[in-house]
C-alpha cells in the first residue's frame, strides 16, 4: 500500500520539506496538515520522555555519586532519545530524522559501551572514546546516504546485537545476573520490532487512526523494554559505574 505524502504549502513544516527533503522511510499513519502531522508516532514517544524522567528521579533518591551519575546520564538520554524521535514524526523531514537516529544512537552506544565496561572489556575513558567515534561516524553515515543509497536503519540493529550478546555472556557467566529483566527487556524489544515491521510492510496498517498504529505501539513496548534495560545494568555489580 502507497501511502501519499501529504506535507502541502498550506501545512506547517512544509518549508522545512522543501530544504531537507524527506527521511528514507513512509510508516503507515497518513500525516496531517497539523503542527503534529503524526500523532499516534509522534505522542507515543512521550512513554520515553515518563522512563528517562523516572531514572532521573530515582537519581536524586540514590544514595551513592555513582549511582546518581548512572541514572543522570541514562535519564537523559532516554528523554533525549524520545524527545528527538517526537520532534521527528511531529515535521517529517530528513533533518529532523537525522536528530531521531542521534538520539538512538546515544543510547544504543551508551549500552554498548557500558556492557564493554562492566564486562571489564576496556576503561571508562576509552568507552567514552568508542562512544564518541561510533555516534559520529553513524551520523555521518547518514548524511552520505544521501548520495550512496544504504539503510542507515540497519547501524542500530547491528549495534543493539552486540549488545544483547554481550549481556546473554553476562546470564552465563554470572550466577548473580538479572536473567528475568534481560528476558522481559530482549521480549518487549522483540515483539516491538514484530510490530514495526508490520506497519513498514502494511501487513497493519490503517492510515486514518491516529491512535492505534504498528508504529506507535513500538514506540510504547520499546520505552517498556527500555525499563528493563535500566534494571539490567543497574542491578549488576554497581561498582562498575563508579568513572562513568
Amino acid at each position: 500500500m502507497i501511502i501519499e505524502n501529504t506535507i502541502h504549502p498550506s501545512c506547517p513544516w512544509y518549508d522545512m520539506h522543501q530544504q531537507f527533503g524527506p527521511g528514507n522511510v513512509k510508516w503507515c499513519e497518513e500525516r496531517l496538515c497539523a503542527v503534529v502531522n503524526e500523532p499516534a508516532n509522534a505522542w507515543s514517544n512521550m512513554l520515553f520522555v515518563v522512563v528517562g524522567l523516572i531514572l532521573i528521579y530515582l537519581g536524586l533518591k540514590a544514595k551513592t555519586a555513582s549511582m546518581k551519575r548512572f541514572n543522570y546520564l541514562f535519564g537523559f538520554i532516554v528523554v533525549f532519545m524520545g524527545l528527538a524521535s517526537f520532534v521527528w514524526h511531529a515535521t517529517n523531514n530528513y533533518a529532523t530524522q537525522i536528530l531521531d537516529f542521534v538520539g538512538m544512537y546515544f543510547y544504543i552506544y551508551f549500552l554498548m559501551c557500558l556492557s564493554l565496561y562492566q564486562f571489564k572489556l576496556i576503561s571508562a575513558r576509552i568507552g567514552f572514546f568508542i562512544f564518541s567515534v561510533f555516534v559520529i561516524l553513524s551520523t555521518g553515515m547518514i548524511l552520505i546516504s544521501k548520495y550512496l543509497p544504504f539503510p542507515y536503519q540497519i547501524t542500530v540493529f547491528l549495534a543493539a546485537l552486540i549488545v544483547a550478546r554481550l549481556q546473554i555472556r553476562g546470564w552465563f557467566s554470572n550466577r548473580n545476573y538479572p536473567k528475568r529483566d534481560l528476558s522481559l527487556c530482549l521480549s518487549f524489544f522483540v515483539v516491538a520490532s514484530g510490530f514495526s515491521y508490520a506497519d513498514i510492510s502494511r501487513l497493519f496498517c490503517d492510515p486514518s487512526n491516529h491512535v492505534i498504529q504498528g508504529h506507535a505501539i513500538w514506540h510504547l513496548l520499546c520505552a517498556v523494554g527500555t525499563w528493563f534495560s535500566y534494571l539490567v545494568f543497574s542491578k549488576q555489580n554497581q561498582s562498575s559505574v563508579e568513572e562513568l
